[in-house]
């Protein structure tokens, strides 16, 4: 008997460190590569973050605060 094999597509994983004014972030392709970046607490930063992860990918983030929140609305809009 032949089994059959599922394919996944496997999701790159994303850390996010939220301050005020900047966003620490590193995450993981999926060939497990770690990068870093720092972007803007900002839309013209989360699109960079975007611009580099990709949307297939599992956010993960501190919700200390309030500084998250303009971040995790913005995702919201991508359905992420």
């Amino acid at each position: 008997m032949v089994k059959k094999q599922i394919m996944t597509n496997k999701l790159s994983c994303c850390g996010i460190d939220v301050s005020h004014l900047t966003l620490d972030v590193t995450y993981q392709n999926n060939l497990g590569e770690l990068f870093y970046l720092q972007v803007g607490n900002n839309n013209a930063g989360f699109k960079k973050l975007l611009e580099h992860t990709g949307q297939n990918c599992h956010f993960v983030m501190e919700a200390t605060g309030v500084y998250y929140i303009r971040l995790a609305f913005f995702f919201g809009q991508f359905g992420l």
